[in-house]
């Protein structure tokens, strides 16, 4: 092995981010709930769990992540049916095998999720290791996603 790449996959690998968000307003609307896109940067990158926590205190909401997610990926998932690769993420994946370098994915989403859209997107079969929300104890920002996706590609860390 000549190293390793470890991707984000919502923003970086394929276009989701406007459809998520897009899911979560539609999820959320019925309680008077819009999130634009200063709160989508904001929440960028965190588990869902913690965005449920950070709106349940801010809005005075009582949602279950698990509902959220449930009823958001519903809704991703005719949004999402079509799904492509962000521009020249083929080509980079295809040149990082063509040089034996490990990939895996280090995601906030859950598995399920992950592995349809990476299949979705047609990129699935580029990755070693996929690192999803339920493989880790602590969430981005925290860094565990990319250290145990190191871990199973055999990355040395110091």
């Amino acid at each position: 092995m000549r190293g390793a790449v470890i991707f984000d996959m919502d923003g970086v690998l394929i276009n989701s981010t406007a459809h998520i968000w897009n899911s979560f307003n539609r999820v959320v609307r019925p309680y008077g709930i819009h999130f634009n896109s200063q709160d989508a940067k904001r929440y960028l990158g965190l588990y869902l769990g913690d965005k449920v926590k950070i709106w349940n205190k801010k809005y005075g909401t009582n949602f279950n992540h698990k509902d959220i997610e449930k009823n958001s990926w519903k809704i991703q998932t005719k949004l999402m049916k079509n799904i492509k690769p962000n521009p020249g993420i083929v080509k980079l994946l295809k040149d990082l095998k063509k040089n034996k370098v490990n990939v895996a994915v280090g995601t906030s989403s859950e598995r399920t999720r992950a592995k349809r859209l990476l299949r979705r997107a047609g990129i699935a079969h580029f990755f070693k290791v996929i690192i999803s929300a339920e493989d880790i104890k602590y969430h981005k920002p925290h860094p565990d996603v990319y250290l145990k996706a190191a871990k199973k590609l055999k990355v040395k860390l110091e």
